[in-house]
């Protein structure tokens, strides 16, 4: 009768029901059987799921630095050394990440759903697969591009330099354009590029003996009197060089023709050289056809980069 009587009294209120009670007289409560408690299943997002996503940007970020400078090799971005420490840091970071967002995968699948975040997990691996493709991708796709483009502008310049030489040559005895006196020696500026008159201009004596010229002094020749543009002297993938204007200089007041060069620091506004004209063995129109006489700047001479 103990049992009974326990089995008919309310889990709930407990008042005591009649036996063939299937629910409480006073509460309503089901007699049935005994409530269990429920247990909340909290849901949380994958932590590792989100850290790899954000890795995995961050690493893909770190990348951008070399993907411009071979895009722009002449850029000031490709000779930073830092850029290849982030080139490095880079890879091993999209590598890492790859592991993590497959491991966070895993995990989220085996939670039963008490772990979300499976779509930053799979972003995570898609973006380091989509940044070792670029790294695969690029260096076969951009150097013969760039290659191209940069042979067509400088050869349309060159050719306009050569054509504005030849010019010259006819007028001055079959000679390139030679800055100095007759026994001048090369060097990398002149004295004075806003000389009233030659000799100041390249310190050359009264006799016409001595004094300094310089390649980008040579090649100013032709735009004083060989009307040559100063823009044909730049290279539009030059990286700092940009197209002579005396304006820039404070000398507003002198005309293209009455300068001796490329203003104080005229490898800002020459991309090119050309066969040393200074010793023993300057080229003349009488020279081999298929010597090379302009090209883009050597290695011997200053430059912005």
């Amino acid at each position: 009768m103990e049992n009974k009587n326990n089995q008919n009294r309310c889990p709930k209120c407990s008042k005591e029901n009649p036996d063939n009670a299937r629910f409480c007289n006073a509460c309503g409560c089901s007699l049935m059987q005994t409530p269990e408690v429920q247990q909340r299943i909290e849901v949380k997002i994958s932590r590792l799921a989100t850290t790899s996503f954000i890795c995995a940007l961050c690493g893909l970020t770190l990348l951008m630095p070399t993907f411009i400078g071979m895009s722009y090799p002449r850029s000031r971005i490709a000779s930073f050394e830092w850029t290849r420490f982030a080139f490095m840091s880079g890879i091993i970071i999209l590598g890492f990440t790859a592991i993590l967002g497959m491991v966070s995968v895993i995990r989220i699948e085996r939670s039963g759903g008490r772990i979300t975040g499976r779509n930053f997990a799979i972003g995570a691996v898609f973006v380091s697969i989509f940044g070792a493709l670029l790294v695969l991708i690029c260096p076969m796709i951009g150097p013969r591009r760039r290659s191209t483009a940069f042979r067509m502008v400088c050869g349309t310049n060159l050719s306009r330099i050569g054509k504005a030489m030849l010019i010259y040559a006819n007028d001055y005895e079959d000679k390139f354009p030679q800055t100095g006196g007759r026994s001048s020696v090369w060097a990398a500026k002149i004295p004075d590029w806003k000389a009233k008159n030659r000799f100041d201009a390249y310190n050359v004596r009264p006799d016409g003996t001595g004094g300094q010229g310089s390649i980008s002094s040579s090649f100013y020749l032709l735009v004083k009197y060989g009307e040559a543009e100063p823009k044909r002297f730049i290279c539009t993938h030059d990286s700092g060089t940009k197209e002579f204007k005396p304006s820039r200089y404070k000398a507003r007041d002198r005309d293209l023709i009455d300068l001796w060069d490329f203003g104080p620091e005229p490898q800002k506004h020459c991309s090119y050289s050309y066969h040393v004209p200074y010793g023993g063995y300057p080229l003349t129109t009488s020279c081999d056809p298929g010597l090379a006489v302009a090209a883009d700047r050597n290695p011997w001479m200053d430059s912005p980069f």
